[in-house]
């Protein structure tokens, strides 16, 4: 489940229009810290052109070696680095590569450059030369710069009297009617302001379904609030228009307000437009916003402190956020977004990179939860002049250098409160051209839990509680923890990933494991620990990578199921298990049944995606899994866990089996189809479903198969007024209710797909389904792909269905009539929905004969009025509709 970060990650690409690039580079290879041309006098002389830069003496500088000021590359770095007006300047060492002529050595510095409030962010080149009193300054290069930082701060000279003012956004007013407003500036002109007073907040968002997330939170569909304080960030070209000042007069206000204002104004600027710059400055350095985007902070009374963000380069560039329970309550795209992309978009077409491959280093220490690793990215640009580039990685991973074969070692920027860094590339890379990237990092990061793991138990989301037996630990990073470096997005590419532990441990990681792996390797010193090292690899390109690790125990896979001998040659695939001590026994329960699983699944695809998975069963107090590719990750609960969850919708009591059924769905649908953005998730979620459900049918016959959709469509009934599918992981995120999601995304959504094989029949149905999946292979997709499938197939239009079902969230209605023939030989049944939202679904009429039997008919309904007329076999006693229940919709008898 992908869940985007809130708000200010919107606004990370605004860095790249304060570069300002250059054409120099730097080398990649790296001098050894103690080698004789790494001399100990380079920090000393470092500290002297940091005295010289703030002093902005460039006659100190000179001083400091032999440079030839004629030079034009020295003259630019003199007129761009010593200037008047300078006030502080902040140094740092962070690589030293070899002189390019001679002896000597290039310290790769990181500078930040302040002028008053202003600030600019290089990385220089600084050689040096060995001479007889010691180092002297041979060259001096700019490699980088991010222009237009600034330190923010309200103004105490600029304060106003408000009068009747409405600071105006797509869909939000704050109005102000008294009060005053402080402004912070850059430029003499509007960046930032505090509103005081007594405010009211109103949100009103402009499409159905939002509106209607709302009146889940705020009890109506327009969202209104009184205020005290609000802060906003904006562009100074909108100032005016923003804060109009008619309805601002010049005042000053009493101490008392400005300081509360001030406060507030120090606790919300670094959650926006931040930048983090580690060691060069602990102070809140921010970037401007650009033309059109808006921030505002309000400190609601009724809610807490509420965002909202509108974001111009954003596919949903309007979110409302609460901070307070970190939920995202509105997304959705801007009248003129959706007017240019319409009703749903690709996350991978404004993406600036295509990584083609991945190689992961990664040293695990399980005791500390602390990570060393290393991410080489091999990427294609997509962009036409690509000149600073997002990655995405934890917040607490500590990032120690960034370094291109094409460039050298680069700057990057950790974006203040974001799983994000930005990479500066000193001269522009353009389309289709390749940048390898090797980025460094280390850090103690928390694992993940498994995707479902949070089943509602007791009445309440599962919070950890301890039971008599505690479960062995274990951990997992995938696709929710950032583990590694990787795009924004997830991106299909191959991999390779070294995974190194201590010997007590082992790891199962996305990929084919090399032969001979795991390996022992000798420790780094004499008194050191000997390390495991795991080898995976990934043939067929994946979306994102997994590893679990722990103390496992390697079990034989077993001989059955889809390893067996004589399987298809598309159909084979190698079964590797991995088990906890004390899940040994129902491991290889799961395996045996992980075989028919995977068997049954390739004879209704045709193939397997990948030919090696590892299981691996893990313990907790409660069920999960996670099926990231090449990998299957099963919890299960231990005997004594004081847990139930069979008031959950992934909770399936007459079958157990369905939850391995389900996970190992996730090798077709959700890894080798992705999706395209989170509202396309149900192509994931709920055709895994409906799979497992398919296998009980082929299993267990039709008995507990119908059971089954009795159960999904009960979920559909009973939450479908919390949202429609296509709302994805934000379904029940306003209420905190993770069974709404699994009830909707999960199970309507593979009732949708059952409902959609009685329509069209199971040869269409499973064409389609392979068409779909054979047209998608490796790539993502969205329901409009699906849908293009089954239309092809079928040979009819599928758009009221799609559209009804999936983008809304009402269930038809239906009311039912009949009437006997005169001579008793038939009965026509009349089913009617309103005419004004028509839905196109099928449903059984039953006819009830006198002596207690019943013929069951599946008839479309797809307008109005149907009547549908029937024979009669026997005297009729009565018709029922939908008595299956297996539709969900809701019957009204005339």
């Amino acid at each position: 489940m992908r869940v985007p970060a809130a708000s200010c990650v919107r606004f990370i690409w605004l860095t790249i229009l304060f570069l300002v690039m250059v054409s120099a580079g730097v080398p990649a290879r790296t001098v050894p810290a103690e080698s004789p041309q790494t001399p100990a006098e380079a920090s000393a002389l470092l500290a002297r052109v940091q005295a010289a830069v703030a002093a902005g003496s460039a006659r100190d500088f000179l001083s400091l070696g032999t440079l030839n000021v004629n030079a034009p590359e020295v003259r630019t770095f003199l007129d761009r680095w010593f200037v008047k007006g300078t006030t502080r300047a902040e140094l740092r060492e962070r690589d030293r590569v070899p002189a390019k002529n001679g002896p000597g050595v290039a310290l790769v510095v990181e500078a930040l450059i302040e002028a008053g409030p202003q600030g600019r962010l290089a990385t220089w080149l600084i050689e040096l030369a060995p001479r007889d009193s010691g180092w002297e300054i041979t060259g001096a290069t700019t490699l980088s710069v991010v222009e237009g930082l600034y330190r923010l701060s309200l103004s105490t000279e600029r304060q106003f009297k408000a009068h009747d003012l409405v600071v105006r956004s797509e869909d939000l007013e704050l109005r102000l009617p008294d009060g005053f407003v402080f402004v912070a500036e850059t430029g003499g002109r509007i960046s930032a302001a505090v509103l005081v007073g007594r405010g009211e907040m109103i949100f009103r968002p402009s499409p159905e379904t939002e509106r209607r997330q709302i009146k889940i939170f705020a009890g109506h569909e327009e969202l209104r609030s009184a205020f005290s304080t609000a802060f906003v960030r904006l562009s100074p070209s909108d100032a005016a228009n923003r804060l109009p000042p008619t309805a601002l007069t010049p005042a000053n206000a009493d101490a008392k307000t400005f300081a509360r204002a001030n406060a507030f104004f120090g606790e919300q600027l670094p959650k926006s437009f931040g930048l983090d710059l580690a060691d060069l400055s602990r102070e809140s350095w921010s970037l401007i916003p650009g033309i059109g985007d808006f921030l505002a902070e309000v400190d609601t009374r009724r809610f807490g402190t509420l965002t909202y963000t509108l974001s111009d380069n954003d596919p949903e560039d309007i979110t409302v956020f609460d901070r307070s329970k970190r939920r995202n309550l509105s997304v959705y795209a801007s009248k003129a977004r959706a007017a240019a992309q319409g009703n749903t978009f690709d996350e991978d077409a404004s993406t600036e990179y295509d990584v083609q491959d991945l190689q992961v280093d990664t040293a695990f220490a399980p005791e500390r939860l602390w990570i060393d690793g290393q991410t080489r990215l091999r990427m294609t640009i997509r962009s036409f002049a690509l000149t600073a580039l997002t990655l995405r990685l934890a917040e607490p991973l500590v990032v120690r250098s960034v370094v291109s074969e094409e460039y050298g070692r680069l700057l990057a920027v950790r974006v203040r409160g974001q799983n994000s860094i930005v990479v500066n590339l000193p001269r522009p890379a353009v389309r289709d051209s390749v940048l390898t990237l090797t980025v460094i990092y280390s850090g103690r990061l928390p694992p993940q839990g498994v995707d479902r793991e949070n089943v509602t138990v007791g009445g309440q989301e599962y919070a950890g509680v301890l039971s008599v037996m505690e479960p062995e630990p274990s951990q997992i990073y995938s696709n929710r923890s950032y583990w590694y470096a990787q795009s924004p997005v997830s991106d299909y590419s191959t991999a390779t990933i070294r995974f190194t532990l201590p010997p007590a441990f082992t790891a199962a990681c996305s990929g084919e494991q090399a032969q001979g792996s795991p390996v022992m390797l000798r420790p780094a010193t004499p008194d050191g620990e000997p390390r495991k090292l795991h080898v995976f690899s990934t043939p067929q390109p994946v979306r994102y990578l997994a590893c679990v690790t722990s103390r496992f125990t390697t079990m034989d896979p077993s001989p059955s199921g889809a390893s067996a001998p004589g399987s298809q040659r598309d159909r084979a695939i190698e079964l590797h298990l991995l088990s906890t001590a004390r899940q040994r026994s129902r491991a290889r329960e799961s395996l045996a049944k992980a075989g028919e699983i995977i068997d049954f699944y390739a004879s209704v695809m045709g193939e397997v995606p990948y030919r090696s998975l590892t299981l691996a069963v893990v313990e907790s107090n409660i069920p999960g899994g996670h099926a990231p590719a090449y990998l299957v990750i099963l919890n299960q609960p231990l005997p004594t866990t004081p847990f139930v969850w069979r008031d959950d919708p992934a909770a399936f009591d007459d079958f157990p089996d369905f939850f391995v059924a389900h996970e190992l769905a996730h090798q077709w649908w959700g890894q080798a189809v992705g999706w395209k953005n989170y509202h396309e998730q149900w192509l994931s979620e709920g055709i895994a479903q409906y799979f497992a459900t398919l296998f009980a049918e082929h299993q267990r016959g039709p008995a507990l198969f119908n059971a089954l959709l009795r159960e999904l469509a009960q979920w559909s009934m009973q939450m479908s007024d919390q949202g429609p599918i296509y709302l994805g992981y934000r379904l029940g995120h306003v209420k905190g209710d993770g069974r709404i999601f699994r009830a909707l995304v999960y199970n309507k959504g593979a009732s949708v797909l059952h409902m959609l094989r009685r329509m069209l029949g199971d040869d269409v149905f499973f064409r389609s389904l392979r068409r779909f999946y054979a047209d998608r292979h490796f790539e993502k997709a969205g329901t409009a792909d699906l849908r293009k499938a089954f239309e092809q197939e079928s040979g009819r239009s599928l758009e009221t269905f799609f559209d009804r079902w999936i983008m809304g969230q009402d269930l038809p209605t239906l009311s039912a009539s009949h009437t006997i023939s005169a001579d008793g030989a038939s009965v026509a049944v009349r089913l009617e929905q309103p005419a004004a939202h028509t839905f196109e679904f099928p449903v059984t009429v039953s006819l009830i004969y006198t002596d207690g039997s019943a013929d069951d008919v599946m008839v479309t309904v797809d307008g109005s009025q149907v009547t549908k007329t029937l024979p009669l076999k026997k005297r009729l006693r009565s018709v029922e509709v939908n008595r299956d229940r297996i539709t969900p919709v809701r019957v009204v008898k005339n």
